[in-house]
């Protein structure tokens, strides 16, 4: 939703009639005035330099290229959109929080399966669209470490255990299907 381009009266009623439609409405926010040049550059190499840490202990060289080729990737975006891929990243964690702690109560079958839909610009992913896509489940792996997941006491997740793992048996598929599929764009092969 483009704000510019909707009156503050006709955001009021599609919030009203969300309600009506017993819909939930998520949102990321920034000030843009705070993010200044510098801000956002210091904060784009920082993670960089979080994606680069350890390649130098990566076994195979496959892996170090294509770790390389994601940072310098995220290290090319323009402030704009550096700045929209973190939004959505911390979009996708408040979904995630609040949305399984919605449905564990209210509807556990629906916890098996998530379906994604993202809106893509083109017919073929852009820069920042593979980047992204490349990064969110890092950044999501990363952040349901070092910050779990809310769960209620006694709530019926046994449809959500494939997604659940206790602090020490985290997997590590993601961080080798990250690898995987950065070397995939970066040879365009699409299997």
């Amino acid at each position: 939703m483009k704000l510019r381009g909707l009156a503050e009266d006709e955001y009021t009623e599609f919030l009203v009639r969300l309600r009506n439609w017993d819909g939930v409405l998520y949102a990321v926010s920034t000030n843009a005035a705070v993010n200044t040049p510098e801000v956002v550059t210091h904060h784009q190499q920082e993670q960089v330099r979080k994606i680069l840490e350890h390649v130098d202990k990566m076994i195979y060289d496959s892996g170090r290229s294509g770790m390389q080729a994601l940072a310098r990737q995220v290290s090319e975006l323009p402030h704009q959109l550096y700045t929209q891929m973190m939004c959505q990243v911390q979009l996708v964690i408040q979904i995630l929080h609040s949305a399984v702690i919605y449905f564990v109560q209210s509807y556990p079958p629906t916890l098996k399966r998530f379906r994604w839909r993202i809106d893509q610009k083109n017919s073929s992913p852009t820069s920042y669209e593979e980047a992204y896509s490349i990064v969110l489940p890092a950044f999501l792996q990363s952040a349901s470490i070092r910050e779990p997941m809310p769960m209620l006491r006694g709530a019926d997740y046994r449809f959500f255990d494939r997604f659940h793992f206790p602090r020490g048996n985290e997997p590590t598929y993601l961080r080798e299907c990250t690898v995987s599929r950065l070397m995939m764009v970066m040879t365009g092969s699409s299997t």
